[in-house]
C-alpha cells in the first residue's frame, strides 16, 4: 500500500477490487466474498461508488483493501491509518494483529503515529536517513525508563541532534545496519544486528516461476477491461477518438470541394457600361468579361480609372485588375487577320494588361487559370460563330487555328485504370493516415496519469508488466480503430469519393498507421513524467505529419536529397501515397509502393517498442 492512494479514479470500488483481483489470479466469486468482507471491516462506501467521488480517508481504506485482497504473506503499508477515525484505526490494527498471530503474515508499517508502533513486535526509528534504534517497543520503554513510546523516540531524536556520547547510531557493514547503545546507569554494551536490505538478485521468483499462458492472458484481460472502462467513463475523449477522423474527412472535404473566389477589378475603356447593354451590342472585350462573369469563381468589380482600381488592390478589396483598352475589338480583328504581319499598335491594342496581388500564391494560380479559361471559352465561342455565320462581327476563327492542339483520348482515358480526382478527393485521403495515426498516441497521456497516481507501479507490483500493458493497449485501440474506420469510410461513401481499389487493402495500411501512433504514444508515455511533455511530442508528430504527407501539395519538387530522405523516412508520406494510389489508381498490397510503406511503418513500430522497453528497464517504476 503506497503513500499515495494508487487508485483509478474513474472506476467504482467493486471494479477496482476486481481489477487487482484479476492481477492476482483470483476468481470472481472469491473477489466478491472479499469485497463484502472489507466493506464491513473497513467501513467502505457502497461497492458501486465511484472512487473519484470518495473522500481522502475513504480512498485510503480502499487502497488498504487492495493490499489485503489476495491475503499476502508480506504486507508493506505506508501510513495505512492516515485520515481514519480512532475507532476504525483500532479496528484496522486489530485485524493486522490477527493476521500476524493467526495467519503468519509479516506486516511492515511506516507511520508517524508513534503510539501506534507500540503494538508492533519490532520498532525501527529512522531519522534523516539514519536508523536510530531497532527493538521491541516494550524493551525500549524499559530501557529508557519511560511509559510512553513517543517520549523514547523524542529522546532518541534529540540525542542524534546533540550527538551525545552515550548514544551512537548507524554503523554500516555491507548489507547490515548495526545499532549500538548503552543502557542508562549500566556499563553493559548491547549490540543489535539486523539484515534490513533485500538480498541481491531476489526479484519475485515465485512470479517468474510457474506462470502459465492463462495467467498472462488474465492480466492482459484485466488491463483491457480497465482501459475500456476508463474510456467509457470519459465520454468526451471516447467520442472524440471515434468521431474525429470521420468528422475531419467531412470538414476537409467541405473546405477543399470548392475553389477560391477572387475579386477582380475591371477598367473597360472600350465599353464602360457593357453589362447594361443587350448581348447583341457587346463587343469582343465585353464578351470576354461576360464569359468571366458567368463562372462562379470570379467577382467582377467595375472601376472608372486605374488609380481607383490600384487603391482597392492595395487595400485588399480585390486580388487584381485588368484593363480592356480602347478599340480592343478592332485591334483583335486586325491581329487575327494580319497574323504575323500585325504592327506594334495592333498588338498593343489587342492585349489586356493584368495586375495581380502576388502575395497569395495559391489564389493567384486559380485567378490566372480562370482568366485563361475565360479566354479559351471566348475562342470556342468565336469558332462556333464562324461556323454558323462566317464571322459576322469580322472575327473569323476556324477550328484549325482557334483550338488548342491538345486533345484527350476518352477511350484511352477509360482504359488507364485511374479515376479523375478533385482537390477535395486528394485532401480527404490524407485524413485516413494522419488523424488515425495521431489519436492512439493519447495512450501516452493515460500512461503518465497512471504513473503520477501510483497506479502503474502498483500494477507492476501486483504482477503486471510493460508487455501486458502493450498487449492490452493494442486490443483496446484495435476496437477503437474499427469504429474509426467504419465512420470514416461511411463518410467517404456519402461524399461519393472515388475508390476503385480494395477497401480492405487501404484499411490494412491505415491500421499500420494506428499502430505507429500507438507505439509512439507508449514510448513518450514511458519516457516522460508530465502530461504536457507527452502532448507536446504528440503535437510535434502531428505538425510534422501535416507538412510532409504531400496530400494537398506534391513533394516531387524537393531538390535536396537530404530533405527527401527525411520526408520519406517519416511514417506518413509513403502510407499516404499508397492509400491514394489504392483509392484512385487501383493499386493492391502487392504493388512495390505498398511494400515500401509497410517497411517504413514496421521500422517505426519496432524502433518505438524497443526504445520503450529500454526506457522501461532504465527508469524506476
Amino acid at each position: 500500500m503506497p503513500q499515495e492512494t494508487g487508485l483509478h479514479l474513474e472506476l467504482t470500488i467493486e471494479e477496482e477490487l476486481h481489477f487487482f483481483g484479476r492481477l492476482h489470479d483470483l476468481d470472481s466469486s472469491v473477489i466478491n466474498e472479499r469485497i463484502e468482507f472489507f466493506v464491513n471491516l473497513l467501513q467502505l462506501p457502497k461497492p458501486l461508488s465511484v472512487i473519484g467521488n470518495l473522500s481522502g480517508g475513504e480512498m485510503r481504506r480502499v487502497s488498504l483493501a487492495i493490499a489485503l485482497l489476495h491475503k499476502p504473506k508480506l504486507m508493506i503499508l505506508d501510513e495505512p491509518t492516515v485520515g481514519v477515525c480512532p475507532l476504525l484505526r483500532q479496528s484496522i490494527w486489530d485485524f493486522l494483529y490477527k493476521l500476524v498471530k493467526h495467519d503468519g503474515v509479516t506486516v511492515v508499517v511506516s507511520t508517524h503515529y508513534t503510539q501506534e508502533a507500540s503494538q508492533a513486535d519490532l520498532v525501527s526509528v529512522m531519522r534523516h536517513g539514519k536508523l536510530l534504534v531497532e527493538e521491541h517497543p516494550q524493551a525500549l520503554m524499559e530501557q529508557y525508563e519511560m511509559h510512553i513510546l513517543d517520549n523514547v523516540i523524542l529522546q532518541l531524536c534529540r540525542a542524534q541532534e546533540d550527538e551525545k556520547p552515550g548514544v551512537s547510531f548507524c554503523k554500516e557493514t555491507g548489507n547490515i545496519l548495526s545499532v549500538s547503545y548503552k543502557r542508562r546507569n549500566s556499563g553493559d554494551h548491547h549490540q543489535l544486528s539486523k539484515v534490513i536490505t533485500q538480498p541481491a538478485n531476489s526479484q519475485d521468483n515465485f512470479q517468474k516461476n510457474n506462470w502459465s499462458l492463462r495467467r498472462h492472458l488474465k492480466i492482459v484481460y484485466a488491463l483491457f477491461i480497465l482501459q475500456f472502462t476508463t474510456l467509457i467513463r470519459r465520454p468526451i475523449i471516447l467520442s472524440c477518438m471515434i468521431l474525429v477522423p470521420a468528422s475531419e474527412v467531412f470538414f476537409v472535404w467541405g473546405i477543399f470541394i470548392g475553389t477560391p473566389i477572387s475579386n477582380l477589378g475591371v477598367i473597360n475603356e472600350e465599353q464602360p457600361n457593357c453589362f447594361m447593354l443587350p448581348l447583341n451590342e457587346h463587343k469582343i472585350g465585353c464578351e470576354f468579361l461576360t464569359l468571366l462573369k458567368q463562372g462562379d469563381r470570379l467577382n467582377l468589380e467595375i472601376y472608372a480609372s486605374e488609380e481607383s482600381a490600384l487603391a482597392s488592390l492595395k487595400l485588399g478589396k480585390t486580388h487584381g485588375y485588368l484593363v480592356i483598352p480602347k478599340n480592343f475589338s478592332i485591334h483583335t480583328v486586325d491581329r487575327v487577320a494580319f497574323g504575323k504581319f500585325a504592327d506594334g499598335d495592333t498588338l498593343a491594342g489587342s492585349s489586356i494588361p493584368i495586375y495581380i496581388d502576388y502575395s497569395n500564391f495559391l489564389r493567384n494560380e486559380f485567378l490566372v487559370n480562370d482568366l485563361y479559361d475565360g479566354f479559351f471559352n471566348l475562342v470556342k465561342k468565336k469558332v462556333n460563330q464562324t461556323l454558323e455565320n462566317g464571322g459576322a462581327d469580322g472575327l473569323s476563327i476556324t477550328t484549325n487555328t482557334g483550338l488548342t492542339p491538345f486533345k484527350t483520348n476518352e477511350k484511352l482515358r477509360k482504359l488507364s485504370h485511374v479515376v479523375e480526382t478533385t482537390w477535395a478527393d486528394q485532401s480527404v485521403s490524407t485524413c485516413l493516415t494522419s488523424f488515425i495515426m495521431i489519436l492512439p498516441a493519447i495512450v501516452g497521456v493515460t500512461l503518465v496519469w497512471d504513473k503520477k497516481r501510483g497506479v502503474f507501479s502498483r500494477t507492476i507490483v501486483c504482477g503486471g508488466s510493460l508487455p501486458h500493458f502493450m498487449m492490452s493497449a493494442w486490443s483496446t485501440y484495435t476496437i477503437l480503430f474499427v469504429a474509426q474506420v467504419i465512420g470514416s469510410f461511411l463518410v467517404l461513401h456519402f461524399l461519393k469519393t472515388p475508390f476503385i481499389g480494395s477497401v480492405a487493402d487501404a484499411v490494412v495500411i491505415v491500421y499500420g498507421q494506428a499502430m505507429v501512433g500507438l507505439s509512439f504514444g507508449l514510448l513518450v508515455g514511458t519516457v516522460f513524467t508530465q502530461e504536457l511533455e507527452v502532448i507536446f511530442c504528440i503535437m510535434s508528430l502531428y505538425m510534422i505529419a501535416s507538412t510532409t504527407q504531400g496530400g494537398v501539395t506534391d513533394l516531387a519538387g524537393i531538390t535536396s536529397k537530404w530533405v527527401r530522405w527525411y520526408v520519406f523516412s517519416l511514417p506518413i508520406k509513403l502510407p499516404t501515397t499508397a492509400v491514394q494510389n489504392i483509392m484512385f489508381r487501383g493499386w493492391s498490397l502487392g504493388h512495390p509502393g505498398a511494400w515500401s510503406c509497410f517497411f517504413v511503418q514496421g521500422v517505426w513500430i519496432l524502433a518505438s517498442f524497443l526504445l520503450t522497453i529500454v526506457a522501461y528497464n532504465t527508469r524506476n517504476f
